[in-house]
């Protein structure tokens, strides 16, 4: 799906007969981490009537969920996903819907996503920050093993040095199957640590946004595409 120099795709929809839309709009990316926990970004809906449910996945079990933005509900479908709703809706009209939520790392350590778009597969690796006793550690002189895969296009390359409280997170491209798991060796504070992240299924259960918009007038939608 094409977008414009700032990333944006925009859907047009067209004249609305009726007072409501259903719009679909499926994109895979990496949410940043902002503040101690990943992050997600709906934007704000100028008018009309909305509605709005984020299904929030870890993987790994969900410790913790907020929003700085808005009121939210959030119920537990189990350990790995949350379902997690505007308490008052209509205040997506006054500002960008912003969830920060975190995820154990001691059940599971990461992921590892494989994504095919139309030449090859784009490999993604989102390891969660290294925690020794529940409390954050630097990471450094990490490598990879890919287990046997055949990836270019690593970065970043070398991974350098991360601060303590810092997801991993590293992108190649690769051409055949990428089974996994990957090893990722890293001094963790004091030690060195061997951890190993298995590969999700090609088809990945996502961090997802359900939203509803009901207006008198023709709409377009508008997608943010993470890269």
């Amino acid at each position: 799906m094409p977008t414009d120099a700032a990333g944006v795709v925009t859907v047009p929809i067209g004249a609305v007969s009726a007072r409501s839309v259903d719009l679909r709009v499926e994109t895979t990316g990496l949410l940043p981490w902002r503040e101690g926990a990943y992050e997600l970004v709906v934007p704000r809906v100028p008018d009309g009537d909305v509605g709005l449910t984020a299904e929030v996945f870890g993987p790994g079990p969900i410790v913790v969920v907020s929003s700085p933005s808005h009121a939210i509900d959030a119920k537990p479908v189990s350990l790995e996903h949350l379902r997690v709703g505007l308490r008052d809706p209509q205040t997506l009209h006054d500002a960008d819907f912003v969830l920060r939520y975190r995820v154990d790392p001691d059940d599971r350590p990461g992921a590892l996503v494989v994504v095919g778009d139309g030449t090859s597969d784009v490999v993604g690796i989102v390891m969660h920050p290294v925690e020794d006793g529940h409390e954050p550690v630097a990471v450094s002189d990490v490598s990879i093993d890919w287990n046997g895969a055949a990836v270019t296009q690593v970065r970043p390359d070398p991974v350098g040095k991360l601060p303590a409280g810092t997801p991993l997170v590293v992108l190649a491209r690769a051409q055949g199957d990428v089974r996994g798991p990957v090893t990722v060796r890293a001094r963790c504070g004091r030690e060195v640590r061997a951890i190993t992240i298995d590969a999700t299924t090609r088809s990945p259960r996502p961090t997802c946004v359900r939203w509803r918009y009901s207006g008198p007038a023709p709409v377009a939608a508008t997608v943010v595409a993470h890269r």
